[in-house]
């Protein structure tokens, strides 16, 4: 699921102030140790799961010592990347976004593909049949969405501000919304499924009373970024090792990518367009 987008707000303030008060990016400190930024996986904010594991399969691959440094959220990671004390970094789609407008010393080498196929997820504008015009409701990490879409198609009606995804859900199942803004899977080729239009057809409506009016541009699974002074023959090494670990070492998959196990595939900065128009969108001053 994408970062919240009103979570991503405070914390672009934060990075971007972390690196103003930082200076110019630094350059890596030691290129004979691959330090791998991962923010961490539980609230004290100081542990990832299987970091051993994942420590010898990098320096498997690359042949150089390696160390899991455990952020405590993604303005840490930015930060730590931008100043060189990092050499690799797992990014939110948004984050890695935030990551370029803050130093442009990252590139994506790859990203996660889920089980299902999916290569990220679609904004999508839900509505039921008959309610053109009403009520839309919109959840707070659908902010972004909205501010680099502008106005979606066929949603001329008033927006309602929702608590949180569920509460949005739980407004159109009630009749208080008759649309909402939802998220569904990105499979190339294949229609709108799944996400949030499955959790409504679990909570009572039938999948063929709701429409799918709109829908955004894909958002890509967020990539696994490098310092754009990484020697090439290291990034070749790490591009080789994440596109060929799904077959090879699932267990360590398991561990670096556990809400997506389909394996990655190669991407760039190009790919992470519409994080990045999410991200402009957002740090856009308030009109007047």
């Amino acid at each position: 699921m994408f970062t919240k987008t009103a979570g991503l707000a405070s914390g672009a303030a934060l990075a971007v102030l972390l690196y103003a008060q930082s200076g110019a990016a630094q350059t890596v400190a030691d290129p004979s140790v691959l330090r791998i930024g991962m923010v961490a996986q539980t609230p004290a904010g100081n542990m990832i799961d299987g970091a051993v594991l994942i420590e010898k399969a990098f320096s498997d691959a690359t042949g150089l010592p390696a160390q899991v440094f455990v952020a405590r959220d993604y303005a840490a990671l930015i930060d730590a990347q931008s100043r060189g004390r990092i050499d690799y970094g797992v990014y939110t789609a948004a984050a890695y976004a935030l990551a370029r407008r803050v130093c442009g010393c990252l590139e994506a080498i790859a990203a996660p593909i889920g089980a299902d196929g999916s290569t990220g997820i679609r904004a999508v504008l839900i509505r039921r049949r008959d309610e053109a015009g009403a009520v839309v409701a919109v959840p707070p990490d659908a902010t972004g969405w909205l501010a680099s879409a502008r106005q979606p198609a066929g949603a001329p009606g008033p927006y309602a501000e929702a608590a949180s995804a569920s509460d949005a859900e739980d407004m159109l199942v009630s009749g208080k919304a008759g649309g909402m803004i939802g998220w569904v899977p990105f499979q190339p080729g294949a229609a709108p499924d799944g996400g949030t239009l499955s959790r409504l057809v679990a909570a009572g409506l039938s999948r063929e009373d709701l429409l799918v009016e709109w829908q955004s541009e894909p958002l890509r699974y967020g990539p696994h970024a490098v310092r754009a002074d990484m020697p090439a023959a290291t990034r070749a090494a790490l591009v080789r090792f994440l596109t060929g670990l799904h077959d090879a070492q699932p267990d360590v998959l398991q561990h670096l990518e556990p809400l997506r196990q389909g394996g990655f595939v190669r991407v760039s900065d190009a790919d992470y367009a519409v994080a990045a128009a999410m991200v402009d969108a957002l740090a856009e001053p308030e009109p007047r």
